[in-house]
This record gives C-alpha cells, structure tokens and sequence, in this order.
C-alpha cells in the first residue's frame, strides 16, 4: 500500500512539475509572441517613418535641384546674350568706327561742333593719328582753320586712330579716339541689340 501512495505521491509531483512546465512554456512563448509582435509593429512603424522621411527628403532634392537647374540655366541664357550682343557690337563697331574715325568729314564735323563755343582767338592744338595725314586736306585746315584762329594741326603716331584737341588758355584736352567712340557707342548699341534680339 505504502509503495502505491509513494506511486501515486510521485505521480502527482511529476504532473504538477510537468503541468508547471508547461504553464511556464505557454508563459514563455506567449511573451516571445507578444515580444515579436512588438518588435514587428515597432519596425512597421519605423519602416514608414523611414519610408516618409525619404519621401520628403527625395521632394527637397527634387526641388533644390530643379532650382539650381533654372538658376543655371538662367544664367548660361543671360551669359548667351551677353555673348551675343559683344559680338554683334563688336562686329558693327568694329567695321565701322574705324571707317568713322578716318573719315574726315566726319571728323570735322565732330571738331567743329566741339569747339563751337570756344574764344574764336584761342589757342589751340589739334592732333590727330599720322594714319589721317594723307586723309587730311587744305580745304579741311580751312575748314577747321576757319572755326578757331589759332589752331595748330599736328600728328602723333602714338594716337591711335581719331584725334585730340587741346586749349591753351585752361590745359583744357579732349581726346576721341578708335577705342573712345567704340566706347561711346557701346552702351547705346547693347541696348538697341538687347531690344532687338531679346524682346
């Protein structure tokens, strides 16, 4: 009878120590369970905070670099123009300030509205580049001779193509050359090209 107790006795404890196992497992595996469900929902959710972060990181490159596209290519179309209109000017002035500036009725006329009102009995000094001696006649000295009395004509082969003129009385000293009318004209012909090829 003892030995079936002490069966019986052993029995028990063996199925309450498995049954406390058991208990322990389900315990266990429902929180790895619960565990991986929380792991998972957490890594769900950071994978779409990532996932909008990347968006919104992506639209901002998307957008800055369209920026920089249109703040280049803005910029290559102003330089473009700016080409442009150096090399028509360049061109027009080129071939024709030069024809300009040696030619003398040209000159005469810019010379004499100059000196217009100056003192008919100052003295003065015109010189002009030696490439204008051959161009430069008598009845153009009589011309000019006529506008001021005391004018001295002269040449220089160190001024480039054009003129200077000088007054005695004050040091007083215009000087037009080639590159002086270029100048002048310049601003007004990129203006008048922008206009025409831009607008």
């Amino acid at each position: 009878m003892e030995t079936s107790n002490l069966d019986i006795l052993t029995e028990k404890i063996y199925q309450e120590g498995i049954e406390k196992a058991e208990n322990e497992a389900a315990d266990i595996l429902a929180n790895a369970q619960k565990e991986a469900e929380e792991i998972l929902e957490k890594a769900h959710s950071e994978s779409g905070n990532i996932l909008a972060k990347a968006e919104k990181d992506a639209q901002q490159l998307a957008k800055k670099s369209e920026g920089e596209i249109r703040m280049k290519s803005n910029r290559m179309i102003s330089d473009l123009q700016t080409r442009i209109k150096g090399l028509i000017r360049d061109r027009i002035l080129r071939e024709n300030i030069r024809e300009l500036v040696m030619d003398p009725d040209f000159l005469k006329t810019v010379i004499q509205s100059l000196i217009e009102n100056w003192n008919k009995d100052e003295n003065a000094e015109l010189v002009f580049s030696e490439e204008l001696r051959s161009k430069i006649d008598k009845q153009f000295d009589q011309a000019i001779a006529h506008s001021l009395n005391n004018l001295s004509i002269t040449f220089d082969e160190r001024l480039s193509a054009g003129f200077r003129i000088s007054r005695e009385s004050d040091n007083y000293q215009l000087t037009f050359t080639e590159d002086d009318f270029n100048e002048l004209f310049s601003g007004y012909l990129d203006e008048r090209t922008s206009k025409l090829l831009f607008n």
